[in-house]
Formats: structure tokens, sequence, C-alpha cells
């Protein structure tokens, strides 16, 4: 699959659209949307400024030549609409992480996260472990956390997860 399957999104923000303005096409700002955390910014504001730079992103996203980059405003307005359909969001991602587990057919067999955002309200007495230390079943489960934390830490760094400022 070469695309995302969101053709009911966007056919929904057009229906909503109506016969409003259409100074920006409903597809390009979706399409803005999905690249936003490829880019590595941390902000809309400053994703916008490279919108406005970089006349290349905005043809990939498919504005019209000559078009105005959407000011911060617009990316805003845009996203209250998207976020009133988060149905549809959410159909579009569990639908490409089905095709991702089809591809990869041994796509999350097993599971691990990172507790960096989980405030840990243990006492300060001695947890023991299920399974002991310095046992090979120990070794194995540490190896994959550590695998995790170095993954986790490569997304931060990837995507700005980090520096990323998310308000309301």
């Amino acid at each position: 699959m070469a695309q995302l399957e969101d053709e009911e999104l966007v056919s929904e923000l057009e229906r909503q659209r109506g016969k409003g303005r259409d100074d920006y096409p409903v597809r390009a700002m979706w399409n803005a949307v999905v690249f936003f955390p490829l880019t590595g910014h941390t902000t809309w504001k400053s994703y916008v400024r490279e919108l406005e730079r970089n006349r290349d992103l905005l043809a990939v996203c498919g504005f019209p030549v000559g078009c105005k980059a959407p000011a911060e405003w617009v990316m805003s307005r845009f996203l209250k609409k998207v976020k009133g359909l988060r149905v549809l969001v959410d159909d579009i991602i569990h639908r490409a992480i089905d095709v991702l587990g089809e591809l990869l057919p041994d796509y999350c067999e097993h599971l691990g996260i990172d507790s960096q955002a989980f405030n840990s309200s243990a006492q300060k007495r001695w947890v023991f472990v299920p399974t002991p230390r310095h046992t090979i079943k120990f070794e194995r489960g540490y190896r994959r956390r550590t695998a995790v934390e170095r993954i986790n830490g490569l997304f931060n760094e990837l995507f700005g997860i980090k520096r990323m400022k998310v308000r309301g």
C-alpha cells in the first residue's frame, strides 16, 4: 500500500466545508498535517514558517503552484475540524497498523514501553522482581528493556518529542 486510506476523512472535511472559501484545498491541508511529524518541527508555528520558506514542501503537500502557505490560524482551525472527526482518524490509523501487521508478521509479538512519562509512587522499600536476577530469563527480558529504551530514545530525537509543545 503506497498511501493512507484517508478518502473518507477528506470527503467528510470537504462536505463540511461546503461551498465556503477554498483558498487552501482540503487534501493539501490534510497532507500538510500528515507530513508535520516527518519534518522534525516541534511546533506548528515553526512548521508554517517552513511551509512559507519551502516551496517544494508546499508542492509535495498538494498546494497549487503560487499558493501562499497557510497561516498558523488556518492550520489551527483545520486541526480543530480534524479533531472533531477523531473516529475517522482512528480508523485510518488502525487500517495502517493492520497493513503493517500483514507486512511484518512478527509485528507487536513483544510489546515494551518506556516508563519515562510515568511518575512512580513506589515507596523506598526493596521491590523484588518476579524473575530472579542472574538467571537467563531475567537477562533476556533485561536486553529487551534496554532495546525498548534505545528505540524510544531514537524516536524522541528523530521526531523531537521531548521538545514538542502541546497546548490545550
